[in-house]
């Protein structure tokens, strides 16, 4: 499963929430992430030997915390038996707002995804990057920043914005070449508008496509200053898979790699609302998700 369903998503998110809280005062929160097919005998054994290791801290606070944390999660694991089959996140420790007050607590969870880090960290968070990166929304966007004299293409993954192209066009300036009647010059300027059009649609055409077929590409949204970007679109350049994917049209300053970022700026919304209604209909169709491990 490439993908975090809607149920999952969801009891994940409120779990990172909830751990994210939790700051001690010394390094004494315990996290342990155990991988798909890795032994839970081998990681009990291992956390025995850093309650004995943890004998040596000087504080007494800190000494009696962290053995604490680590014998309540070892009962934990010898309760769970086994490594479930997409890994183990599991986080101990006293999580009481008050010095030198006790409130021990055990998580552990069952990730949506196949969990491929071990790590034991004990530190003054609980760490969570792995599960943080689950949440992670994967999904596709395609970015088209263009007038008449440049485009630019690029792709939204996560947060993550990559450039795939920069092209420019050989539409003449707007000062005519000496010589030349006012009606022939707007002629060739209109062809040349026409023929760089056609090479940004089959630009579109050979990046998007392919995504679209294969089902990944959530959707496009196209920008630029003037109405060069809605021609493209009105005037039947690009195909009816491209057209149905556009998912808004808007006006921005630029047409280089900063206006992807601009576009980006003005679409947030959108994708937002896009990736709930996703989760929406994911969640109707997956129903409850069973797979956290009880406390």
């Amino acid at each position: 499963m490439d993908q975090v369903d809607a149920a999952e998503k969801l009891k994940l998110k409120h779990l990172v929430k909830e751990l994210a809280t939790y700051k001690a005062r010394h390094t004494e929160q315990i996290s342990v992430y155990v991988p798909v097919g890795y032994d839970l005998i081998k990681v009990i054994n291992h956390l025995q030997e850093e309650a004995g290791t943890a004998m040596n801290i000087k504080s007494a606070t800190t000494r009696k915390n962290v053995i604490t944390a680590l014998e309540k999660m070892i009962q934990h694991l010898k309760v769970i038996g086994r490594t479930p089959k997409n890994g183990l996140a599991v986080f101990s420790g006293n999580v009481s707002e008050y010095e030198g007050k006790q409130d021990f607590k055990v998580w552990s969870v069952e990730p949506p995804l196949p969990l491929n880090v071990r790590i034991y960290r004990c530190e003054k968070t609980f760490i969570l990057d792995s599960l943080e990166n689950m949440l992670e929304n994967k999904n596709i966007y395609g970015l088209v920043v263009m007038d008449r004299r440049e485009a630019t293409f690029g792709l939204l993954k996560g947060k993550t914005i990559s450039v795939l192209d920069n092209i420019t066009s050989n539409v003449p300036g707007k000062t005519r070449a000496g010589g030349q009647s006012a009606a022939r010059f707007s002629r060739l300027r209109e062809e040349a508008a026409k023929e760089f059009m056609k090479k940004v649609a089959e630009y579109m055409k050979r990046e998007y496509l392919p995504l679209i077929v294969e089902k990944k590409l959530k959707g496009i949204f196209l920008g630029g200053p003037g109405l060069t970007k809605n021609d493209l679109v009105n005037r039947n350049y690009i195909t009816r898979q491209i057209a149905d994917k556009i998912l808004a049209i808007k006006d921005i300053v630029y047409t280089d790699e900063s206006g992807l970022y601009e576009l980006l700026d003005l679409c947030r919304d959108l994708i937002v609302e896009e990736n709930f209604a996703e989760e929406k209909k994911r969640g109707k169709n997956y129903g409850r998700s069973n797979k956290e491990i009880p406390r």
